[in-house]
């Protein structure tokens, strides 16, 4: 995003953006999943939540420093180079978790078969495929209704008004720093409850 010179380039960056940290969050819930059991499984991913969390309470707070003492774009390309190094750290360390040669999905009812492996367009048309039965699934479908509805009211409120009344030059008018704190605060909440919301799921049930 450092090398956008218009609005339009600044979409399609954080397009590519959205589509790295999808693969990102899809693959580390993966992996918790093939090491977790049913009866431990939201105990396991807290920790995981957590680290997504800290960073985020992190992110902002560091990007704000670096913005006010290297600039913008400057700022983008630290943020970039880190993403290469770790991508590159992950590819030499970690391990894939579980590689079965058939997925069975569906509802539980109608469950069908599909094998895994072959191009990534094959992979792309095998998932696009599986969102019909997927779909078909009340407690599935329920539990993606609510999901978006979080994500858009998430999307509204903390990603797109709150930035805009902190840095108001005529209402608060915050710094880049100032706002990486408001932030920061925020994540850090999520963090510190992660551990604890999981506990009390593994133990009471995921409806609670």
């Amino acid at each position: 995003m450092g090398v956008a010179t218009s609005v339009d380039q600044m979409i399609f960056c954080r397009i590519l953006t959205g589509l790295g940290v999808s693969a990102l969050t899809t693959s580390a819930t993966l992996t918790v999943a093939d090491l977790s059991t049913p009866h431990n499984r939201a105990a396991t991913m807290a920790p995981i939540m957590a680290a997504f969390a800290a960073g985020t309470a992190l992110g902002p707070a560091i990007g704000g420093l670096l913005v006010e003492s290297i600039g913008v774009r400057e700022t983008f390309y630290v943020v970039g180079a880190s993403y290469f190094a770790l991508g590159c750290i992950n590819s030499a360390v970690l391990s894939e978790t579980q590689r079965p040669e058939y997925l069975f999905l569906g509802t539980g009812r109608q469950p069908h078969m599909v094998q895994v492996g072959g191009t990534l367009l094959q992979s792309f048309s095998e998932a696009v495929g599986q969102w019909a039965p997927l779909w078909s699934d009340s407690r599935v479908r329920n539990i993606l209704v609510l999901n978006g509805l979080y994500w858009t009211g998430l999307a509204g409120s903390q990603m797109t008004v709150l930035p805009l009344l902190l840095t108001d030059p005529s209402g608060l008018a915050l710094t880049a720093t100032s706002v990486g704190k408001v932030y920061m605060g925020m994540s850090l909440v999520q963090a510190l409850g992660n551990q604890s919301a999981a506990i009390v799921v593994d133990a009471c049930g995921r409806t609670l």
